[in-house]
């Protein structure tokens, strides 16, 4: 068999730049390493957010009418947050979320939470074993709230 001719990529799908993964060193330091860690686009291959994704992973603990969760960033922005949870929170739930600075793989005790109020605007259950992932919408964000999340996505360079 031939090998079939790869079709010419459409102009409106033009590749987008590879995003920054960070890791933390064993010294407690941030390091910026390069990956290919792709938004997803809508069917024209542009991505609809206001606020740029940024890979990082920072405990979190979600509180939610009385319960208290424990959960993992995906992913965060100045406008919501990608939660990886054991427990899928229904879409439209409000919910109250404290993010903590991890160093080591510990949560920095040095550090207060960042305490957030969101809202699911999406929910997918995990397969087998694996935590749910759920898209936040953040809401009510005051001056010093922003101030935080600034703090923590400051170690990405523009």
């Amino acid at each position: 068999r031939s090998p079939r001719p790869s079709s010419p990529r459409p102009p409106d799908r033009a590749p987008q730049p590879p995003a920054r993964k960070l890791f933390t060193t064993t010294a407690g330091a941030w390091k910026l390493l390069d990956q290919e860690v792709r938004s997803v686009p809508n069917a024209r291959g542009v991505e609809n957010r206001k606020n740029p994704r940024y890979p990082l992973r920072l405990s979190a603990e979600v509180r939610q009418g009385g319960r208290l969760y424990t959960a993992v960033t995906r992913d965060l922005s100045l406008g919501g947050v990608c939660l990886e949870c054991e427990t899928a929170l229904p879409e439209g739930q409000e919910i109250d979320i404290g993010l903590f600075l991890v160093v080591d793989d510990v949560e920095d005790a040095s550090q207060p939470p960042l305490e957030m109020r969101g809202r699911v605007v999406w929910c997918a259950p995990g397969e087998e074993g694996k935590p749910a992932t759920m898209g936040v919408r953040f809401e009510g964000i005051t001056a010093v709230q922003t101030a935080g999340l600034n703090r923590f996505l400051r170690i990405f360079p523009a």
